[in-house]
């Protein structure tokens, strides 16, 4: 293969001689063209000798004027060279003296000394002038979106001596005067706040008008912290008192939707702390959950406070929650406020409430947007005047039809009393070596100040003997 490759290649290279050989032979010149290119390269010669004395004398002219054109050039790139070290010193010098001055170093200057160096030591003759401090351009600070805060001296409610009417129910106090709304547009009604914030407060005074206008009021907490806010009224406080009330509550629900009766006497239902014990009743789960959506048209509504409201509560993703005509946002966190339905601006202050003040918003505010309100103080003794009143008072109908009323009444005991029964039951457990807290957990008494005051009767009889 490689003998072939090699005689290939020389082939090729006689072959490109030959033709070459070929080629010179064809472009000899003739006579007459030998002749004609000497004359023509004498007169050639004569030109290029004329063109290279005229180069000769440029070139001698150039040369006489070099020096002077590198002269100048060299002298230029000096000068440039000087400036930038003389800019460049400088910079420098500032930047020490700058850093000395920020480090507190006083610096020397010869020509006017400030300090003597002698065989003693150093003497200071005086400290240069302090730098002027540089100007700062304040700018204003943004203001924030603050919502606009309530007068100061909001009257209590016995010193308003507040006359409520279906179209004149007593919402807060802001701007120096009452915020006023209907009946329907403070009812259903979604409370968030942490403890203490004025939750209790505010379930007060909605208490006592809704008793003055003549509705029934009915209480569900297991925990029985509601007793001494509302004494007085109905009250189921074990989860199974509470599962029996729902499935009375819902009884009556459907039948006033049969009959289409929405005149009849109004039904408000208090959820008390709700998120804490919404998972141990699904039957109250599910009342409160229509009286939101379908109580409204037929005088059911519900209060229902905690110290947040997830949508998970009633079973129905944030459609429940989203109805509910008014929502109170006392002290609580930004998500918490949120969660309820408070846009963002308004939820990052409901951190920073006063107790007693919220945030409402809702129908009773319309297009204006939420609006800061302060509760005026409602205590138990206006509760318990109230109930007194609501039992005569003729403002709405009452007419419930027979049994309905009766059967809620089985479901639930007085607040401020103790089921003797439900004692004597957890006695007897305790008796027979069951845990205080167990016993009373068996009654249906989770935590809260009824389990507290039970458990107390409870030691107290073991205590005796009783």
């Amino acid at each position: 293969m490689t003998t072939r490759i090699v005689l290939t290649i020389c082939g090729m290279a006689i072959v490109a001689a030959s033709l070459t050989a070929l080629a010179w032979e064809r472009a000899k010149p003739t006579p007459g063209e030998l002749q004609a290119r000497s004359v023509s390269a004498a007169a050639r010669a004569a030109a290029d000798t004329a063109r290279a004395g005229a180069d000769v004398a440029e070139a001698a002219a150039r040369s006489a004027a070099a020096p002077d054109r590198e002269l100048a050039l060299t002298l230029f790139v000096w000068s440039l060279a000087m400036a930038g070290g003389l800019a460049a010193l400088g910079v420098a010098s500032a930047g020490v003296r700058a850093a000395h001055l920020r480090a507190g170093a006083w610096v020397v200057n010869l020509a006017h000394p400030q300090a003597l160096v002698t065989g003693d030591g150093v003497t200071v003759l005086g400290r240069p002038a302090a730098l002027p401090a540089p100007a700062v351009l304040e700018l204003p600070a943004p203001t924030p979106a603050v919502l606009e805060l309530p007068s100061p001296g909001c009257p209590s409610w016995a010193a308003l001596r507040w006359q409520a009417a279906p179209d004149r129910v007593l919402l807060g106090w802001a701007d120096g005067g009452p915020v006023v709304g209907r009946l329907d547009d403070l009812l259903s009604v979604g409370v968030v706040g942490r403890s203490g914030s004025g939750k209790s407060t505010l379930l007060r005074m909605i208490a006592v008008q809704a008793l003055t206008l003549g509705a029934d009021v009915r209480v569900l907490d297991p925990h029985g912290d509601i007793a001494d806010d509302l004494p007085g009224l109905p009250v189921a406080d074990t989860l199974g008192a509470i599962e029996t009330a729902a499935g009375a509550l819902l009884v009556e629900l459907d039948r006033r939707i049969a009959l289409r009766a929405r005149h009849d006497r109004p039904v408000l239902i208090v959820a008390d702390e709700f998120p804490a014990w919404a998972g141990s009743a699904p039957q109250a789960q599910t009342l409160l959950r229509r009286v939101i959506l379908e109580g409204r048209k037929f005088g059911l509504f519900a209060y229902i406070s905690g110290q947040g409201l997830p949508a998970a509560l009633f079973a129905s993703g944030t459609m429940a929650r989203d109805a509910l005509s008014s929502r109170y946002v006392f002290a609580a966190s930004a998500q918490i406020a949120r969660q309820i339905g408070l846009d963002a601006d308004m939820a990052r202050q409901a951190a920073g409430l006063a107790v007693g003040r919220a945030i409402l918003d809702g129908r009773p505010c319309g297009t204006a947007g939420a609006r800061v309100i302060e509760v005026p103080y409602c205590d138990v003794t206006d509760v318990r005047r109230a109930a007194g009143r609501g039992i005569t008072s003729t403002l709405l109908p009452r007419n419930f039809p027979e049994g309905a009323e009766g059967a809620m009444e089985g479901a639930f005991g007085v607040s401020g009393s103790v089921e003797v029964d439900g004692v004597e039951a957890a006695l007897r457990a305790v008796r027979a070596g069951a845990s205080i807290t167990a016993a009373l957990r068996e009654q249906g008494v989770m935590g809260g100040r009824r389990y507290q005051a039970l458990a107390a009767e409870l030691r107290g009889r073991l205590t005796s003997g009783v």
